[in-house]
């Protein structure tokens, strides 16, 4: 699903960049692995953005999607080692998008795949990091559900009563549609959160 952004989309970024809690409740997000499982690297302060003009989904797309006007307000790629040491040799690409009409509701879209290495060098998985994740998501009690209608390796997390986060692994990635609702509307935040995994995974369900 992912295709390469065109030059206005690619050059369009937010005047101010968001605060580092943002980028990491984004990349929890991204990697399923709840924030009190992610043990920051010794000497991490703020994770270094590389530019990336792949896109998951469009503002427009989400829009369209769910039928409120959006904004793309972070878009980049992380190298996930920097931040976990137990995740060196993936990386992210991260889309943070705000949806615009006041309702305070924030979508985190992420692709979590392999990044270049040198050869044998030492790294982790996409399926190391399903693992990490399911076993994260047990431990720290956060409700959760295989959802078949999305995919066979998918499941449906519910975090903290206002986030809804769809996470399915595909080959060698492992793709996260979330969408945190500020007025705890969990019904409508799990169905635009399944209404955009289907969407990515062409339409099942």
């Amino acid at each position: 699903m992912l295709c390469m952004a065109p030059p206005d989309e690619a050059e369009r970024e937010p005047a101010r960049p968001p605060s580092l809690a943002t980028v990491l409740f984004g990349l929890s997000l991204a990697t399923v692995l709840p924030p009190s499982t992610m043990p920051l690297t010794p000497g991490a302060i703020r994770p270094v953005r590389q530019p990336d003009a792949r896109i998951i989904l469009t503002a427009m797309e989400i829009a369209t999607l769910l039928n409120r006007p959006t904004a793309t307000i972070w878009r980049g790629r992380i190298a996930l080692g920097e931040l976990d040491g137990r995740l060196r040799g993936l990386e992210s690409l991260l889309h943070v998008i705000q949806v615009t009409d006041g309702s305070g509701v924030l979508i985190c879209l992420g692709v979590v795949q392999p990044a270049p290495r040198a050869a044998g060098e030492a790294v982790a998985t996409p399926y190391d990091l399903w693992a990490l994740a399911c076993d994260g998501l047990v431990r720290q009690k956060v409700p959760h559900e295989r959802r078949i209608d999305i995919g066979q390796d998918a499941l449906l997390a519910i975090h903290g009563g206002m986030t809804a986060q769809a996470a399915w692994l595909i080959g060698d990635r492992l793709t996260t549609a979330s969408v945190t609702s500020l007025a705890g509307d969990m019904d409508w935040t799990i169905e635009a959160a399944r209404s955009i995994a289907t969407h990515l995974t062409g339409g099942r369900g």
